[in-house]
């Protein structure tokens, strides 16, 4: 399968964020397709995978990618297809990380 590279040395989140180019990157690491970037978003967002944990993962949630992520998915941003399912399971994430944002969000879909 693909290997994926380190988490401390990537900054794809904050790339796709701002719209920014892959000219921004090192040669090695050049976010061109949307789902590469999710594919980071997820990652960080949730490093346990729904319960198994992933190799070569911190062991906490990344509470921004995690409130970004759901973002995406409830509102359909940067080209994400909307999906309220997906979005209330990252608010979920971010908010057991500790985001009131998340939180009220996430009590919307109750």
């Amino acid at each position: 399968g693909k290997v994926l590279p380190a988490l401390d040395h990537h900054r794809l989140a904050e790339i796709h964020m701002h719209g920014g180019a892959s000219s921004v990157l090192a040669h090695h690491n050049k976010p061109d397709e949307l789902e590469e970037a999710l594919q980071y978003y997820r990652l960080r967002a949730d490093p346990t995978d729904g319960g198994r944990r992933r190799r070569g993962t911190g062991g906490d949630p990344d509470v921004h990618a995690s409130y970004t992520l759901a973002n995406f998915y409830h509102y359909g941003m940067r080209g994400v297809r909307q999906d309220m399912s997906e979005a209330l399971k990252y608010y979920e994430i971010a908010a057991e990380a500790g985001s009131w944002e998340a939180a009220g969000q996430a009590g919307k879909f109750h």
